[in-house]
């Protein structure tokens, strides 16, 4: 005898997907979910198949979309290849080697960032170089290349001199599900602008972020990180690559706002501050009482 499982009844069909029973009967009516009413019943069944597949589709989105399992963190030595094979995919080859991203991550470790999901595979990364203003402005305006950039041009995150970072790349793994690939996208940005607005409460000193966007996902995302559009042109016969900056001294957009209160409170919680005590009424008694002694004695000498 076969006791396989043919059928779900309502409410076993709602445990199995995890959802209340307006949900359930909305997906029902919508035709989402097939309803059987086998012959002498007024109940409708549901099969057991539709159901489960459902379940399935259900259950690998949350997981997808859960930030829990994708997550952004500074890049280790070992995902430099993933990083690159990833530029080479979304740049069409047009990307930076292996040697020089693993020479900028030795310079300053915090330089590239990787969105990793929960089987620890990256499907996303941004390169974020610090370096001289007049180094990254060249660049834009296509004097010098990156490969021109010596490795002395590269600063480390750390207190002191005034920023300028150039936004190297910011690139997600295709994917044949696009609103996968816009998820990883916006996870990748919110995390990018997390770190910076962290760097203020390290005193690190950012004047302005620079971009150049070579891709409509390269534009989009440096508006959506808030960048205003340059009036330099980077190559005339190019019309789609876009030089952008951020200024992070006078912009309004909510990360930067964050970074200069994080900036302006490190520095105010490092500077000495002078303890001023009120006395209590006794000690103002005790003090009064000293003075008048004094007085006393200034009048009989």
């Amino acid at each position: 005898m076969n006791d396989t499982k043919v059928f779900y009844s309502a409410k076993e069909a709602q445990h199995r997907l995890g959802i209340n029973a307006n949900r359930f009967n909305y997906l029902v009516r919508t035709g989402r979910i097939k309803r059987v009413v086998p012959p002498g019943q007024k109940l409708g069944v549901y099969p057991v198949v539709d159901v489960d597949k459902l379940a399935t589709l259900v259950n690998t989105t949350l997981e997808l979309y859960d930030p829990t399992v994708v997550q952004v963190e500074i890049a280790t030595t070992e995902d430099i290849i993933d990083v690159v094979s990833i530029g080479a995919t979304v740049f069409h080859g047009s990307t930076s080697s292996v040697a020089r991203v693993a020479n900028w991550q030795r310079k300053c470790p915090e330089a590239i960032h990787v969105l990793k999901t929960g089987d620890d595979e990256v499907v996303g990364y941004a390169i974020l170089l610090a370096m001289p203003e007049e180094r990254i402005l060249e660049i834009l305006g296509r004097k010098i290349s990156i490969d021109d950039v010596t490795i002395d041009d590269i600063y480390d995150f750390t207190p002191g001199q005034p920023l300028c970072i150039y936004v190297r790349e910011i690139a997600v793994l295709p994917s044949s599900n696009k609103g996968v690939e816009s998820f990883w996208g916006g996870t990748l940005i919110t995390g990018i602008a997390n770190f910076l607005a962290s760097l203020g409460n390290r005193k690190v000193n950012i004047e302005r972020l620079y971009a150049l966007a070579s891709t409509k996902h390269g534009r989009r995302a440096s508006q959506v990180m808030g960048f205003d559009r340059m009036s330099i042109i980077p190559d005339p016969n190019r019309p789609n690559l876009v030089a952008f900056m951020l200024d992070m001294q006078k912009s309004t957009v909510t990360f930067v706002k964050q970074y200069r209160e994080n900036y302006q409170k490190s520095l105010a919680d490092s500077e000495p501050r002078t303890t001023i005590r009120m006395l209590d009424e006794a000690e103002l008694q005790l003090l009064e009482s000293r003075k008048g002694k004094k007085k006393e004695s200034k009048k009989q000498l």
